[in-house]
């Protein structure tokens, strides 16, 4: 079984955390792009994960519109 995207990109979002913090210790000329590629990357998981919060919301709040309506009928 494979695990779920969500996990995925929870368990990858811990890892850049950990490699950023390690990073910004030691950061030279050398890792500077690397940390910013891997800041790029933790960010864009962020905004997936944020545009799912935002899915999950507006569906949330339609279910709830569609059945206090329908009780109200």
């Amino acid at each position: 079984m494979q695990p779920s995207k969500r996990k995925e990109n929870k368990d990858k979002e811990a890892e850049y955390i950990n490699k950023l913090e390690n990073m910004e210790h030691n950061i030279t000329d050398e890792n500077v792009e690397e940390y910013n590629l891997l800041k790029e990357d933790l960010n864009q998981i962020r905004q997936e994960r944020l545009k799912g919060f935002i899915i999950r919301s507006k569906t949330q709040q339609i279910e709830e519109s569609e059945k206090s309506y329908f009780f109200k009928s």
